[in-house]
């Protein structure tokens, strides 16, 4: 029947998504695909996810337009699911979107896959007047929303930062080019250079 089909794709993709590679994303979407649209809180909302995961850890403008297509129903059902706050945070980080990936990861707690996304923002910190050098830097702040920092004494800026892999995300240009900020890796050994 079309129901057992539906559980049984489902199931797969969601060990597909667990690899967390290219291919799981994938092959998540492809089986996904035909229930998206009769199961959009389901079926749609996991292939959300999966397709966000290609936007942001390979780069793939196409999988992010349909992200958006496919959140419409789900983030308009009271809860929001799982799966549609993954794919909304996971999207949003594609973008830099820091504080929406915040928001949206923050609606799913003790969740393991919401936990893969726990790593993925950063807090930078550095005295006013010398915006290259970081001077505190929080490697992770979690999903949350909500962190705890002690700042120097002085003047300081700080800075919300995805991040990706071993870069965080980019400060911006200056008028020297793109902004570089000195000292994360001395702080963060995974954060190695900046989109």
């Amino acid at each position: 029947s079309r129901r057992k089909a539906l559980r049984t794709a489902v199931a797969q993709a969601e060990l597909d998504v667990r690899a967390d590679t290219a291919d799981g994303y994938r092959k998540a979407s492809a089986i996904l695909a035909p229930f998206a649209d009769s199961d959009p809180s389901g079926a749609g909302s996991l292939r959300a996810f999966a397709l966000a995961m290609l936007a942001l850890d390979y780069r793939d403008g196409e999988a992010a337009e349909e992200v958006e297509e496919l959140l419409v129903d789900p983030e308009r059902a009271d809860p929001i699911p799982r799966w549609a706050s993954l794919a909304r945070a996971a999207v949003a980080l594609s973008r830099s979107e820091i504080a929406s990936a915040i928001t949206a990861a923050g609606r799913v707690t003790g969740d393991p896959v919401g936990g893969m996304m726990e790593g993925r923002i950063a807090l930078v910190a550095g005295n006013l007047g010398d915006f290259q050098t970081a001077t505190s830097v929080a490697c992770s702040i979690g999903r949350t929303g909500s962190y705890t920092v002690a700042p120097a004494g002085g003047d300081v800026w700080f800075l919300v930062a995805g991040v990706e892999g071993s870069a965080y995300s980019s400060l911006g240009q200056a008028t020297a080019g793109e902004r570089i900020v000195n000292g994360i890796p001395a702080v963060c050994a995974t954060i190695t250079a900046q989109n």
